[in-house]
């Protein structure tokens, strides 16, 4: 018999969470014990998700022109450059400029599993 194995999963992040989450955990891999590692993985997961928009089909093409994630992009290279405290400061930046999601956003977002 063949047995067919489930994909892994790239994250273990549950998919509802925000933007605003995912930036407040990134901070607080950087101040509470300087994870690095957990830190990016949560910049990551916010600037995905900041990157998903409703856009008109012309305008689908080109790059987003928000701030957040300007700031988002600009704390990974400074992450990846070793400079915590500039990271830091571009991810307070991000928070101050992202407004939280609605508590139900997630249910209010279409799922493909039936």
């Amino acid at each position: 018999a063949i047995h067919l194995m489930e994909p892994k999963r790239c994250s273990e992040k549950p998919s509802h969470l925000s933007v605003h989450a995912f930036l407040v955990e990134a901070r607080a891999a950087l101040v509470a014990t300087g994870r690095t590692g957990q830190a990016q993985q949560a910049l990551e997961m916010a600037e995905t998700r900041s990157l998903d928009r409703v856009v008109p089909p012309d305008e689908s093409s080109g790059p987003s022109r928000s701030e957040v994630v300007g700031q988002i992009s600009a704390a990974r290279r400074a992450l990846a450059n070793g400079n915590i405290v500039q990271a830091l400061s571009h991810i307070d930046l991000a928070l101050q400029n992202q407004i939280p999601s609605q508590p139900n956003q997630a249910a209010k977002t279409p799922s493909l599993r039936r």
